[in-house]
């Protein structure tokens, strides 16, 4: 049986389509391999997003409440202003917090190649691929994080909806 792809934009979805091998079936646009999303657990069953891997990296941040990652080794709260970093391949799912209130969260999801340039360069293979074989998929941070100050508001920037300009939201 073959696997129906999601491309890039994603309709909402209830649930993160995956494979046998919990493999998500969303796929970024080949041409730059890059998107961005603005997460509600209310719209997921059960405020669940159920057990997924995928093939780019994942960053997010939490922006009201707070989030459970599940990983296969422990579990991470993540609250407001606070985020992760999921590294491809990582097995993982999401849950929301204990409140009444609904978590929400933005995120990038990227092909490394964004990262390394091109696959098998000198910063895949000497910083990228060390810390994947070191088995180290799943960081957490902090965006009050004195040193990530800057980045925070880079980051908080790219979520705003004249930030990527009318021709890219048209898409």
């Amino acid at each position: 049986m073959e696997n129906e792809y999601y491309d890039w934009p994603w309709k909402s979805l209830d649930a993160i389509p995956v494979d046998n091998e919990l493999n998500t079936l969303l796929r970024l646009n080949p041409e730059f391999p890059l998107a961005v999303s603005h997460d509600d657990l209310s719209s997921y069953k059960n405020n669940f997003v159920n057990w997924h891997k995928q093939g780019s990296i994942e960053i997010s941040v939490v922006t009201e409440s707070a989030v459970t990652v599940n990983l296969l080794s422990h579990q991470e709260r993540i609250e407001a202003g606070e985020g992760f970093l999921i590294f491809p391949g990582t097995l993982h799912s999401i849950r929301g917090g204990e409140t009444e209130c609904p978590a929400k969260y933005q995120t990038m999801f990227f092909d490394p190649c964004l990262l390394t340039g091109f696959r098998g360069s000198y910063f895949e293979r000497h910083y990228y691929k060390p810390e994947i074989v070191n088995g180290k998929g799943f960081f957490h941070f902090s965006m009050k994080n004195d040193s990530l100050h800057d980045c925070a508001d880079d980051f908080r920037d790219i979520f705003q909806d004249d930030y990527w300009g009318d021709a890219y939201l048209e898409n």
